[in-house]
């Protein structure tokens, strides 16, 4: 739990099997095979500590340097009501603004978050198995053998939909996807027999042995081609973003610029490629970006575009004739590239 801690907060979450294994060993509950008292209170402590012992370092390192365990504001994003707010700076990310935002709203975001996560389930299976992995946490749900990873899954569903609404469909769940599939993949295979039985009523072929394992291998075969086709997809989204860093940093580095102050969608991508300084722009309107640019003294501005895409998030691909959602125009950029190339344009920042 310690390490998952320290690659994401939802780490912490890996707590609740432990948890539920002495809750089934002490015979508390709803499950079955529990009451052996093989783990003592001892047990429980002894998990925590390893936990702590493992991030006191880091905890301490933070204390040292910012004097805060815990210096990131990353707190306010439990506030958001978009995905892109949590990159601005000038919102007003706050509990009250949160619920002025309204109960519909709330309630619904987290509702579609659910959604989103409980198809992303089935796709991380493979398909067909997801839809047995349910079956299988609703048949196995007394077993004290299984307790705790299912109550782990259930629990963190629950939070993502809960607590990360936004960051869960973009991405959040399929980080936490290490700690659970390989219990969810045997799981839904154990079940596509007693699944499929009772379906037999209905249809005799879905009674006979051979028939489940004809659906098993399907399933597993379908998994691998998913699995094939959406690695093959992600791997030429970040080909095609690799291609534009690229592009850009062979123009700064031609042009002797390695040594400017960019504003850039991935500025550690491509000081990897040239050294350059650089900034992340906010989400915000024009005017709060400007105030961004002057005050880390930024020079160039770098602009990609997403695959198929003609205008960038921030809408800034068009320079100076670029205009935000407030109307705004970007008077601070020059109004030609002084590069393009295929999905990417560097714009010159003006002087004040």
């Amino acid at each position: 739990m310690g390490l998952a801690t320290l690659a994401r907060v939802d780490g912490l979450l890996l707590a609740v099997a432990p948890l539920t294994a002495w809750l089934v060993d002490r015979g508390l509950g709803p499950w079955t095979g529990g009451g052996a008292r093989r783990l003592g209170q001892l047990a429980l402590v002894l998990s925590a500590a390893a936990a702590i012992a493992v991030m006191t370092p880091w905890l301490a390192r933070n204390l040292a340097t910012f004097g805060s365990a815990f210096p990131s504001a990353g707190g306010h994003t439990l506030w958001i009501t978009s995905y892109n707010q949590q990159f601005s700076i000038s919102a007003d990310v706050s509990p009250a603004a949160y619920l002025d935002w309204g109960v519909a709203n709330i309630i619904g975001s987290k509702l579609f978050a659910w959604w989103e996560i409980g198809w992303r389930t089935v796709v991380l299976l493979g398909g067909i198995f997801g839809f047995f992995f349910f079956a299988g946490l609703w048949r196995e749900r007394r077993r004290g053998e299984v307790a705790p990873f299912a109550a782990y899954w259930i629990v963190m569903f629950a939070a993502m939909g809960l607590v990360f609404t936004f960051h869960a469909p973009h991405g959040a769940y399929y980080h936490s996807a290490p700690a659970w599939l390989p219990f969810a993949f045997p799981m839904a295979v154990a079940a596509t027999g007693p699944v499929l039985t009772p379906l037999g009523r209905a249809w005799a072929f879905l009674r006979r042995p051979q028939t489940h394992r004809f659906v098993e291998v399907a399933a597993l075969v379908g998994a691998v081609v998913l699995s094939l086709v959406g690695s093959a997809s992600l791997y030429r989204l970040w080909e095609t973003s690799h291609q534009r860093d690229l592009a850009a940093a062979q123009y700064l580095t031609d042009a002797s610029l390695t040594d400017a102050t960019v504003l850039y969608g991935d500025p550690a991508s491509l000081w990897h490629l040239t050294g350059n300084p650089g900034v992340a722009a906010p989400f915000d309107p024009y005017p709060v970006i400007e105030e961004v640019v002057r005050a880390y003294d930024v020079e160039w501005v770098i602009v990609t575009l997403r695959e198929d895409a003609t205008i960038d998030p921030l809408g800034l691909w068009d320079g100076c004739d670029a205009t935000d959602s407030e109307g705004n125009h970007a008077t601070w950029l020059a109004c030609d590239p002084v590069f393009e190339a295929d999905g990417v344009r560097i714009f010159a920042v003006l002087d004040d």
